[in-house]
């Protein structure tokens, strides 16, 4: 197998397909269910055309153009991420000050806003949840690597390029989390010198969801 020829770079509009498409597949940990299926569902939308135009509309406070870092293998994104400062406002995932946009776009009456809105609290209903806390002073969020491009290196290097950049930023530490269970990112973190420093169980979601390990790692001391 070829060694990618890699090369790093931040998003652009140009790119609104495949920052969705990461978007999407990291919001899937098993095929055919996202974590957003549940809050469109029967709304006559695709989850990845509602992610698309979440995006679009700078409505995804964990996964804005601006934040995403892709790696190229000769041209071709394989890899990306979200980097991001995250809000001390409201840590959860939808940037509920420019929601409304989305809804003009998408020509949702008051009723299927409404109907949204509680799903979205059932969910996430603590804007400052502890669990969804910023680990460090990035937080990095939507890592993926293209399917036919995994086992090639590329998640460390990607990780390592993003390093680099806060290092050169001056950013105090990153931040990142994973699903319980996901021992492939968790061997990841740890290989670049992240640090498990907290895991909330099963128990604390009344084993509605797996758990989430979080780690850190601390660039100056």
């Amino acid at each position: 197998m070829n060694q990618p020829n890699l090369t790093f770079r931040r998003a652009n509009p140009d790119d609104l397909d495949f920052v969705s498409y990461c978007n999407y597949t990291a919001s899937s940990p098993s095929p055919g269910f996202c974590y957003w299926d549940s809050l469109i569902e029967d709304f006559g939308i695709e989850t990845m055309a509602f992610i698309r135009q979440a995006i679009a509309l700078d409505v995804l406070a964990w996964c804005r153009i601006s934040d995403f870092i892709i790696a190229e293998n000769n041209g071709i994104p394989v890899a990306g991420a979200s980097c991001f400062v995250m809000s001390q406002d409201d840590y959860r995932p939808i940037d509920l000050k420019n929601i409304r946009k989305l809804y003009s776009l998408l020509e949702w009456r008051s009723d299927r806003i409404k109907q949204f809105e509680e799903k979205y609290q059932n969910v996430w209903y603590n804007p400052k949840d502890e669990t969804l806390k910023a680990s460090g002073n990035w937080t990095v969020e939507c890592v993926v690597v293209v399917e036919q491009f995994r086992g090639q290196g590329i998640s460390k290097n990607l990780m390592n390029y993003i390093i680099k950049e806060a290092r050169a930023a001056e950013i105090e530490s990153i931040g990142i989390s994973v699903t319980i269970g996901n021992e492939i990112a968790e061997r990841l973190y740890l290989s670049v010198g992240f640090q498990k420093y907290i895991t909330f169980f099963s128990e604390y979601y009344f084993n509605q969801f797996p758990g989430t390990a979080k780690f850190r790692l601390r660039l100056f001391d």
